[in-house]
C-alpha cells in the first residue's frame, strides 16, 4: 500500500485556501481510499486520519489488509500518525529523500489524473 497527499487549491469567500488530501492507494487492487481533507493537516489531524484509517483497514477482507504502507519522509506522517497504524502491525517503508519515483503507485494516481472538485 501507499500514501502520499495531493494538494487542491480552492476559491472561498476569503480567497484561495490550499487543501491537503491524504490518501493510500492499495498497489494490487488499485483501490483508493481518501483519508481526509483539511487545510491544515496538522499533528492531531494526522493522528486522527490514522485512527479512522486503522479501522477501515480492519474492516478489509485480510488479503487486502495491508501490511506495510510506502510513504515520504514529509514531515506531516509524525511519530503519532505512524505509531497509530504500526500498533496494528503496519510496518512503513520510508522511501529515499526526493526519490518520488519510489512510491510509484501513489506518485501516478493523483499525478495522472485531472481532478476537479
Amino acid at each position: 500500500m501507499g500514501t502520499d497527499f495531493f494538494t487542491k487549491t480552492v476559491w472561498t469567500m476569503r480567497g484561495p485556501v490550499t487543501y491537503y488530501i491524504l490518501f493510500f492507494i492499495h498497489i494490487h487492487t488499485r483501490r483508493v481510499h481518501i483519508a481526509g481533507v483539511t487545510p491544515n493537516p496538522d499533528g492531531v489531524w494526522m493522528a486522527q486520519q490514522a485512527r479512522n484509517t486503522s479501522m477501515v483497514f480492519d474492516e478489509e477482507h485480510t488479503e487486502y489488509k495491508p501490511t506495510h504502507i510506502v510513504r515520504d519522509r514529509d514531515s506531516k506522517f509524525d511519530s503519532k500518525f505512524c505509531s497509530n497504524l504500526e500498533n496494528d502491525g503496519i510496518e512503513f517503508k520510508v522511501i529515499a529523500p526526493r526519490a518520488p519515483d519510489m512510491n510509484p503507485f501513489a506518485e501516478a494516481w493523483y499525478s495522472g489524473r485531472n481532478m476537479k472538485f
